[in-house]
């Protein structure tokens, strides 16, 4: 009896790892035009790296070894450029896989895998923009005005913001990661840190940071409504 629940479990474990199909890269760069409906929003799953820029376009360049190509789907999903690989497929790829994109209002950055975003533009929005990683990949954005953004960070990965203003922020780390939005003017700051990596922001009117974990939080700025909380080791600190 043992030997047969043996065999069985044997048989199921070679079937699953048989239904992964891994692919190499055979070295060849490529780059490929794919037309797409507008967007304003970037979420991306696994090594893929996008290049954003400031435009109105209805296509976008995907760049990366020949026959990667084809395993990485691209499709707009609720105002959301979707980047991610054919599922079931593992991926070593010789070339970056890197996607060239543009857009104008930004409303969604979101990175679950070890990919990086980087926004070469002036973005816009007049309601919410929310940036998420939950991997160890990287969002580097720079930025003209947005009315409230939010931040969370849950995994190892970095977001830097650069540019000129939000109305408010809402910055949470809760893994390694980093925040830094220094260099972006902003009224009204919400900071909270439960993890080990530290937020950088700037404060004009009020500041509210909470710390728990071993994190710190920095910030500068001339707010005067000021709550400062931690109960963790990591400090919150005037810089």
């Amino acid at each position: 009896m043992k030997k047969s629940l043996f065999a069985l479990f044997t048989l199921i474990a070679v079937g699953g790892f048989a239904q992964f199909q891994k692919i190499t890269g055979d070295g060849n760069l490529k780059k490929e035009t794919r037309e797409v409906s507008s967007f304003t929003g970037v979420m991306v799953a696994g090594s893929v790296n996008v290049d954003l820029n400031y435009g109105d376009s209805k296509t976008i360049t995907i760049e990366g070894d020949e026959n990667i190509l084809p395993y990485v789907e691209t499709s707009v999903e609720n105002g959301n450029l979707v980047i991610k690989t054919r599922n079931k497929v593992s991926i070593s790829s010789k070339h970056k896989i890197i996607v060239h994109a543009s857009l104008t209002t930004l409303k969604r950055l979101r990175v679950s895998g070890s990919g990086n975003i980087t926004g070469n533009g002036d973005f816009s929005n007049d309601s919410r923009t929310d940036i998420a990683v939950s991997g160890s990949g990287n969002i580097n954005v720079g930025i003209n005005s947005f009315a409230e953004t939010k931040i969370n960070i849950s995994g190892s990965g970095n977001v830097t913001l650069k540019g000129r203003s939000t109305n408010n922020i809402d910055a949470g780390v809760s893994g390694s990661g980093n925040i830094d939005c220094s260099e972006v003017s902003c009224n009204d700051v919400l900071a909270h840190v439960s993890g080990s990596g530290n937020i950088k922001v700037y404060a004009n009117k009020s500041i509210d940071a909470k710390v728990s974990g071993s994190g710190n939080i920095y910030y500068k700025g001339s707010a005067t409504n000021i709550s400062l909380k931690s109960s963790g080791s990591g400090k919150i600190i005037k810089a």
